[in-house]
């Protein structure tokens, strides 16, 4: 099983000495058992000798499970906890445009999943407990009678087997159930994020939850329902054949006298000892379906667990790009990238592009919704690998190695950037000496305060986020500044700050921008002006009609 497998890899050690501990609390348990039987047996329930031995072993049994519970426990948490981390680190590792649109998925993995899987890891001490008491009973059986212990295996598997019947076809109504968590969560975020236009739309807001989430749910809480329940009838049914089974193995005893009584009461103490811990390993059984399932979910995101996660490769620095003056800072080379339009119903493709952008220019560009600027965009700065074709920086190729150091060169505020509250990658020296001077600029000072690395607030209007971003941008100072339409909405005057004051002053510090915008008044501030049509960038001799056509 993979979460054995975790359990393992976190600790080989902690994992072999918690096994050991709690095969020998399993085996003093059972020990505890043979005592009594050996006391009834002997008429020597008052010995001192016995009493001593049955203390001595009690306090084995209750050290050793205590110890290996504690061992269990401390590595499942260690599990749990590396889990959420390592999964953290392979979403920030991953290709951009492999998770790009599974953002709902892996909300359900960090939270549903997660949650599944550390609510059944805790529950292993008891089941490591339970699993050794069974085998050292089993033990305990052959030695007291090995025909008995045939009669009883042969009872057990058959009970084992009417239990297990259902697990499959509970395993692929809990896939369906998994499946529609991710559909639901995506309901959940529009219920969530898209609160202004159902309060304000009453038809929508009533029929949402009736006739988009109700129905859903609904077919959820089938499948649980009548997969948990067949479960139970299965296992009730279990029980039955083995109880059933003791009754004949009670009546076969009785007409062949293949046994005496004396040793037909010790196998049956020890057969109704065993029942519980089977109880409780059977009933396990359908939460470690539930954790396989949890897993097939990491993994299909790309996600694997066992799979080490690659170093960071921003820490090697044979992987750094030098400067060189006489080459572009960016030159895209027969560059292509196709995607399938899901609105449109059809694949887009952008390119070839061939582009050169030099150190400190200033480019604009701009084109239709849908022409492919975005798309470009993220080809620019590395998030899309070019599918055809290639990019350079100062003349060398980005490579998947080398890509981590490409990436670091941009500052990017995207049209649907995400505004974080901690700032921890900028150092406090730089926020003491210029956020307060960009926070007056951008008239931003009585509304947030950076307090130890930390925005006091981005519960803001979208202009004041936009601007909020451009502060933090300013003090990342990267040599690359891309803006997707980051003037787009904004009142005149912070369009004139951007355009006059902010990418004349970056220019000036040598910093290369390339921005995607409509604003042709501010058209002088570029040193260049591209525009993209049907994923084509046009040429030169064309652009001014063009220009002309898009603005008309």
């Amino acid at each position: 099983m993979k979460v054995i497998a975790l359990l393992f890899k976190s600790s080989a050690w902690k994992f072999t000495v918690a096994a050991i501990a709690s095969f020998i609390s399993g085996t003093a348990l059972t020990a505890v058992i043979y005592m009594i039987n050996e006391a009834i047996k002997t008429e020597m329930a008052n010995s001192d000798t016995i009493i001593w031995q049955f203390l001595g072993i009690l306090l084995i049994y209750v050290t050793t499970s205590i110890f290996g519970a504690y061992l269990i426990t401390l590595l499942s948490q260690v599990v749990i906890q590396d889990m959420r981390l390592t999964i953290s680190n392979k979403i920030l590792k991953a290709s951009f445009h492999k998770l790009e649109y599974q953002t709902k998925r892996l909300f359900t993995i960090l939270t549903d999943d997660i949650n599944t899987i550390s609510s059944i890891i805790i529950k292993l001490p008891a089941i490591f407990t339970a699993v050794t008491t069974v085998m050292a009973c089993f033990a305990y059986m052959i030695f007291i009678s090995w025909k008995l212990f045939c009669l009883f295996m042969i009872v057990f598997l058959m009970a084992f087997i009417l239990y297990r019947l259902p697990l499959n076809s509970y395993g692929e109504r809990l896939r369906k159930t998994r499946n529609h968590q991710n559909v639901l969560f995506g309901y959940f975020e529009g219920l969530i994020y898209g609160l202004k236009e159902l309060t304000i739309n009453k038809k929508f807001r009533s029929l949402y939850t009736k006739e988009i989430i109700e129905p859903l749910t609904e077919e959820q809480k089938k499948h649980q329902v009548i997969g948990k329940t067949t479960v139970e009838i299965f296992s009730r049914w279990g029980e039955v054949i083995l109880f059933l089974g003791i009754g004949g193995i009670l009546l076969i005893i009785k007409e062949t006298g293949i046994t005496t009584y004396d040793v037909m009461v010790q196998f049956l103490t020890v057969t109704v000892f065993t029942i519980a811990p089977l109880s409780k390993i059977t009933r396990v059984l359908p939460d470690f379906q539930r954790i396989n399932i949890a897993l097939e979910q990491i993994d299909s995101a790309g996600l694997d667990l066992e799979k080490e996660t690659a170093p960071a490769l921003e820490e090697d620095n044979t992987k750094i790009f030098p400067v060189v003056e006489s080459e572009p800072v960016i030159s895209l080379k027969n560059v292509a990238y196709s995607y399938y339009h899901t609105e449109e119903e059809k694949f887009f493709k952008l390119g070839p592009i061939n582009l050169d952008v030099k150190k400190g220019q200033v480019t604009f560009l701009i084109g239709g919704n849908g022409s492919g600027k975005s798309t470009l965009a993220k080809v620019l700065c590395g998030l899309y690998p070019p599918q055809e074709g290639e990019v350079t920086h100062f003349g060398k190729k980005v490579l998947p190695e080398n890509v981590e150091n490409f990436r670091d060169q941009f500052n990017v505020i995207f049209a649907d950037f995400y505004l974080f509250d901690e700032i921890i990658h900028i150092p406090q020296s730089v926020i003491d000496e210029k956020a307060q001077e960009y926070l007056k600029l951008l008239e931003l000072d009585k509304k947030v305060e950076i307090v130890n690395r930390k925005l006091t607030t981005t519960n803001l209007s979208t202009g004041q986020r936009k601007r909020l971003a451009l502060l933090i941008s300013y003090l990342e100072d990267k040599p690359i500044y891309l803006f997707d339409e980051w003037a787009a909405g904004l009142d005149p005057y912070y369009k004139k700050i951007f355009y006059k004051k902010l990418i004349p002053d970056l220019k000036a510090r040598g910093k290369t921008v390339f921005a995607i915008t409509h604003d042709e008044s501010y058209f002088d501030c570029a040193d260049e002006v591209i525009m993209l049509k049907e994923g084509q960038l046009l040429e030169t001799h064309l652009l001014h009609d063009q220009l002309q056509e898009f603005f008309n």
